[in-house]
């Protein structure tokens, strides 16, 4: 596999004088030993599969050597440089590691950061792919931010200020959770959102493997449009990516209120989460007819396309 890398390094500056942003070992691997006050400078090992020009391994090189020591037995991600194409988020990175073995990573959850430490994005990443890390060794390595993983709009955000990429020291839970969109994030106030997680939690597990939809909330606005908001309930444990949703809106008298189909881009419910999302019907056709909005149903029905 070809690579060409931009001379731009992140600095994230600080006045440690180890790594302040490496790991235990222990939370992502089975090695158990204590850390100890010693300076480990992980050497540059390249991915067997990558073919690079002697140019760039030496960009490579020089760019591992400004970064800051490890302690024994901690593992590390240090990002230098960013881009946005395609509309993913592209942060390309050094997966560190002071091991004194090799070691095979698994699936880890990533964060970015920006330069007041504020969530930016969020990942679950199969580092298995990065290959095995011989011991002591910084490998380079590239995680792909998709809109699915953003909290923040990203593409009006500038990175010019600082930025970081780090592990997620929480081990993951097979709780149900709340997933929202960064559209959602930026419009709801922490007090919304907490009471979301909330809500979630008190409801009752989905079955495995199935795709919900839950009500919440049914409203007409001045112009009578109406406003179904639900929460999208992914079981599975796959994330369920939706393009085209034709759907019918039933009231509490079981009488059709409206049927619309949605198109989206980039829409994804994560696994194991609940996504709340508002679906917007075009004025009824029943005018004269007062819908009973005191139970009601969204769900998907059958359109050719």
């Amino acid at each position: 596999m070809e690579r060409m890398i931009n001379f731009l390094t992140n600095r994230f500056k600080n006045d440690q004088s180890f790594d302040e942003d490496a790991v235990d070992a222990e939370d992502f691997t089975d090695v158990q030993q204590t850390p100890a006050d010693i300076h480990i400078y992980p050497k540059l090992s390249l991915h067997p599969e990558w073919k690079v020009s002697d140019e760039d391994e030496y960009v490579f090189k020089f760019l591992n050597t400004e970064m800051k020591p490890l302690k024994p037995n901690q593992l590390s991600i240090h990002g230098y440089d960013l881009s946005i194409q395609n509309r993913k988020l592209i942060v390309d990175v050094f997966i560190r590691s002071s091991i004194s073995r090799s070691v095979r990573l698994k699936m880890t959850t990533i964060l970015l950061l920006n330069n007041e430490h504020e969530k930016v994005a969020q990942k679950e990443v199969d580092l298995k792919n990065a290959g095995t890390l011989p011991s002591n060794s910084s490998r380079p390595w590239t995680i792909e931010f998709e809109r699915k993983d953003f909290f923040k709009d990203v593409y009006s955000l500038s990175f010019e200020d600082g930025w970081k990429i780090v592990f997620e020291q929480t081990k993951p839970s097979n709780k149900h959770s709340l997933s929202l969109d960064y559209i959602w994030r930026e419009k709801l106030s922490v007090v919304d959102v907490e009471k979301l997680e909330k809500y979630v939690s008190s409801l009752t597990l989905p079955i495995n493997d199935q795709l919900i939809f839950h009500a919440l909330k049914a409203t007409y606005s001045q112009t009578g449009e109406l406003h179904a908001t639900i929460l999208i309930r992914n079981s599975s444990k796959q994330d369920y990516k939706i393009k085209y949703l034709p759907l019918r809106f039933e009231d509490a008298n079981q009488q059709v209120i409206g049927e619309c189909e949605f198109s989206f881009q980039d829409f994804v419910v994560q696994a194991n989460t609940s996504k709340p999302w508002t679906f917007i019907f075009p004025k009824p056709p029943l005018a004269d007819y007062e819908a009973d909005l005191s139970e009601w149903r969204l769900y998907p029905i059958e359109k050719a396309r």
